[in-house]
């Protein structure tokens, strides 16, 4: 077939793992959704090589400065569509009377106007959408509100997530593979006398499937797993005892919460400080010159804890608060503060998703961030102090050195964490209100991190006692006066230990 070579394999950087998945290939470039809601659009000479992954002969700075685009812009396709020139959107009923199945790479949003994802088929009842966070949902057409220049949902993000969110790589509603989706985008007709590579042309020949989903699904599955076994070989040779933490307890959530399979390469992966240094300093230059905006939504966040609403839930417990924003905001403009107020806010978001967290919401100048932890502790700590790791890293090496050559003064951060059982609780009734986390966890990571100094890591008993033992011996026990320290220990009734990362 013409195209379709590179449809939903991951895509990797020269410095990085993981950059994103491939989501439409035309005849000179793929499009990639990367982590968030970055995408990029990247010409096919750009690849190196292609194995189970797509390699770009670039850095992830430089794929980022030459070829990302709005993700929110229409994905590239020969298919004739409808150009929406009404005002007001109309119900879905009345237009597809006039445009039968005219979906097909319509933006999608939800009842907020909150971008969630592009069309990428429509069958007779659902839709299926490729949304930020390499989420896919499978929408049937009596959840859609109304139609316009976009599809709009008639939910929130978190009830998305909650009923709608399937594998991305399982087989389509009508039981066809997902990369028929590439083969619709670029039709047969479409395709005819078009050439690609560096010889001649070739002939299109579109796959057949058969009727029968139970033969593509039980395919399917057969080549997720012998995936997910390379996978694990790969994850296996890692040098680095984070990044088996990381690829075991991806594999294990997975375990635990579905019986999909793991994916080739996961977002998770991206722990390296190079990596996220060099896409904090991209970004970092663009906002200060005003040509980058930060968006820190938190719909994934809220979509985790959608599911366990009146409940307890052992959680890893992170705050992470700016210091210096007093000074900032007497030396410089409102404008450059908020700007570098959002900056650290956004970046210090990046991470935890990179480590399989979730930011809970932010608070002044400081963040508040969670790692489910009921599957494994030790994992669910492990990433959690890595990632204090890295957030102090990427503000030495990646925020600062940019603010010091426009003259504007420094940032540090100072991290607490803690573990334990929380109470998940939802403010009103509707599915909209706030869900925010309670609970005597939530309380001490609040006052540890108060009493953290600049650019270190403070830590409860609870995450102590079971981090793996490389990274237990780099901390030492910090004793603080009775005045500043009463929390007690929910085991002994003493006093609660606290431990102190060191340099």
């Amino acid at each position: 077939m013409t195209t379709g070579k590179y449809f939903n394999r991951g895509v990797m950087a020269l410095d990085s793992p993981y950059v994103g998945h491939v989501v439409r290939e035309t005849f000179d470039k793929i499009v990639v959704f990367g982590e968030g809601n970055d995408r990029y659009d990247i010409p096919k000479s750009e690849i190196q090589t292609t194995g189970r992954n797509v390699l770009i002969g670039l850095n992830l700075y430089e794929i980022a400065n030459r070829y990302k685009v709005n993700r929110q812009e229409p994905l590239p396709t020969t298919v004739p569509l409808e150009q929406w020139t009404q005002g007001e959107n109309i119900d879905l009923a009345t237009y597809e009377r006039k445009y039968p199945k005219g979906l097909f790479n319509k933006g999608v949003r939800v009842l907020n106007e909150d971008h969630a994802g592009h069309v990428m088929k429509e069958t007779d009842d659902k839709i299926v959408i490729f949304g930020d966070h390499n989420y896919r949902f499978d929408v049937p057409k009596s959840e859609i509100k109304e139609v316009g220049r976009n599809v709009i949902l008639n939910m929130d993000f978190p009830e998305l997530v909650g009923k709608y969110k399937i594998d991305r790589s399982a087989p389509l509603p009508t039981g066809e593979p997902i990369e028929m989706i590439n083969d619709e985008a670029y039709p047969e007709t479409y395709q005819k006398g078009v050439k690609e590579g560096e010889g001649g042309r070739r002939k299109y020949r579109h796959k057949k499937t058969t009727k029968k989903s139970t033969l593509v699904d039980r395919k399917w599955k057969e080549e997720e797993e012998n995936k997910e076994d390379d996978n694990n070989k790969d994850n296996n040779t890692a040098k680095s005892i984070v990044n088996m933490i990381m690829g075991d307890n991806l594999h294990s959530e997975n375990a635990a919460t579905s019986s999909s399979p793991t994916p080739v390469i996961a977002p998770l992966e991206i722990v390296d400080a190079q990596t996220l240094v060099a896409r904090t300093q991209d970004r970092m230059w663009k906002a200060l010159e005003g040509k980058y905006l930060y968006d820190s939504s938190l719909k994934d966040s809220q979509a985790y804890l959608f599911k366990h609403v009146n409940s307890k839930v052992s959680l890893v417990i992170m705050y992470a608060d700016l210091v210096g924003s007093t000074n900032m905001s007497m030396t410089l403009p409102v404008d450059k503060m908020v700007t570098i107020v959002r900056a650290f806010t956004y970046e210090m978001t990046c991470i935890v998703r990179s480590y399989g967290g979730y930011v809970l919401k932010y608070v002044g100048d400081a963040i508040i961030a969670f790692f489910p932890s009921g599957y494994n502790k030790l994992l669910a700590c492990d990433k959690a102090v890595q990632c204090a790791n890295s957030m102090i890293t990427v503000i030495r090496k990646g925020i600062n050195p940019i603010l010091k050559q426009y003259d504007h003064p420094e940032l540090s951060v100072k991290i607490g964490i803690d573990e334990g059982e929380n109470v998940i609780v939802q403010y009103g009734h509707d599915r909209s209100s706030f869900i925010d986390i309670l609970g005597y966890c939530m309380s001490i990571t609040s006052k540890l991190t108060s009493l953290t100094n600049p650019d270190k890591i403070t830590i409860g008993k609870d995450v102590y006692d079971i981090l793996h033992p490389e990274i237990k011996i780099k901390f030492t026990e910090v004793i603080y006066n009775i005045e500043d320290w009463k929390y007690t220990d929910r085991q002994t009734g003493k006093l609660y230990k606290l431990y102190t990362l060191q340099n």
